[in-house]
C-alpha cells in the first residue's frame, strides 16, 4: 500500500482547523479584550472625573435652618484620584487596588459607619455618588478583562512553547 504525500496532508487538513485558522480567531478574541478593555477605562475615568456636585446641607452646630453650600468632587477622596490614576496607566494589580479602595470609600459613603460617627452622603449627594458607582463597576470590569488577557497570554505562551 502507498502513500502519497498530498493524501498525507490532506487527511491532516481535514482533521481540524488550520493552524491560521486558529490564529485568526486568538487575534480577534484578542483585540475584542483590547477595544472592551479601552472602553471600560475611558467611560470609568470619564465618570468618575464628571463626578461633581453641590448641594445646600445643615452644618453640624450652626443654627437651625441654616445651609451652606458643599460641593463633593472626586478629587476631594484619595481614593477616587488613586481610581483615576490606575484606570490612565492600566497596570493590573494597581487597578484591582484602586478599585477595591474606590470601592471601600464609595460603601462608607452610601452606608455611612455609625460607629465612628460617618454620616451617609450618598442621599444628599446622589448624583456624584451615582456617577462614583458606575466608575467603580468600569474598573470592576476593566479588572477581570485584565485577567482574562493575563489567561489568554499564558495559554498563548503554552502553546508556542509546545509548537
Amino acid at each position: 500500500m502507498e502513500y502519497s504525500a498530498d493524501k498525507f496532508s490532506t487527511s491532516l487538513e481535514s482533521e481540524g482547523p488550520s493552524m491560521g485558522t486558529c490564529r485568526v480567531k486568538f487575534f480577534i478574541g484578542d483585540m475584542a479584550l483590547r477595544v472592551s478593555l479601552f472602553a471600560a477605562t475611558v467611560i470609568g475615568v470619564v465618570f468618575m472625573v464628571t463626578s461633581k456636585q453641590t448641594e445646600l446641607v445643615a452644618v453640624p452646630g450652626a443654627p437651625v435652618g441654616v445651609k451652606i453650600p458643599l460641593t463633593a468632587k472626586f478629587n476631594q477622596e484619595p481614593a477616587f484620584v488613586y481610581l483615576v490614576i490606575a484606570l490612565s496607566i492600566l497596570i493590573f494589580g494597581v487597578v484591582v487596588s484602586a478599585t477595591g479602595a474606590a470601592g471601600a470609600v464609595g460603601y462608607v459613603g452610601w452606608k455611612g459607619d455609625g460607629h465612628v460617627g460617618w454620616s451617609k452622603v450618598c442621599p444628599i449627594y446622589d448624583k456624584f455618588c451615582g456617577h462614583a458607582v458606575k466608575s467603580i463597576a468600569m474598573s470592576l470590569l476593566a479588572a477581570v478583562i485584565l485577567v482574562l488577557l493575563n489567561i489568554q497570554s499564558i495559554f498563548s505562551l503554552h502553546k508556542q512553547a509546545h509548537d
